[in-house]
């Protein structure tokens, strides 16, 4: 719960919008609802001081798997955003990483990767390949796998990330458990 980590010193947070956004087949919802659930989220949020702490949020996960074209994840992020201007969220980074290296409303975000992890993403092209994509002002997030199979070492990441100084984030692959291990029990 937020309480608990504001007591345990958690202080920067990524938070996650899609559930305010779209319903659970990813269709997105219509405008006046999406925003009335935003405003209840980012109050709630508020209501137990965590608002401060939020430094990125995550719209959605993997835009091109779940089906979204370019307008409609485009529109979501410009929604979220005109909400998050209530808040003092503005300027806070939007983030997704893309599941295949698909692109629907690549411009529409401030940070972007694809978790392509198990990989040699750095030595055979998929890094620079994606990268080529985005505007120069946008940041890159990379994700070493975390949980089987996708147990990846993740030196080389942190070493990538030391070096490009486009990466804004080291997002580890750690899935939660359920039909398949996550690192909870598979690290």
């Amino acid at each position: 719960s937020c309480s608990t980590a504001i007591a345990i010193g958690i202080n920067r947070v990524m938070i996650t919008a899609d559930f305010c956004l779209f319903d659970n087949q990813f269709h997105p919802l219509p405008s006046a609802i999406a925003q009335a659930y935003l405003r209840g989220f980012f109050s709630n949020l508020g209501g137990v001081g965590l608002l401060p702490a939020i430094t990125a949020i995550y719209t959605v996960d993997e835009p091109d798997v779940n089906g979204f074209s370019d307008v409609n994840m485009v529109a979501a992020n410009t929604l979220l955003r005109s909400v998050m201007n209530e808040y003092s969220l503005q300027g806070k980074p939007l983030v997704t990483t893309y599941g295949v290296e698909g692109t629907p409303g690549l411009r529409s975000f401030d940070w972007a990767g694809f978790d392509n992890y198990g990989t040699p993403i750095f030595t055979i092209g998929e890094y620079n390949g994606f990268v080529s994509k985005l505007s120069a002002t946008q940041r890159v997030v990379i994700v070493p796998g975390g949980g089987s199979p996708w147990k990846d070492n993740p030196t080389p990441f942190n070493a990538k990330a030391q070096a490009d100084l486009r990466i804004a984030l080291i997002m580890p692959f750690i899935w939660q458990d359920g039909s398949t291990q996550g690192i909870r029990s598979n690290g």
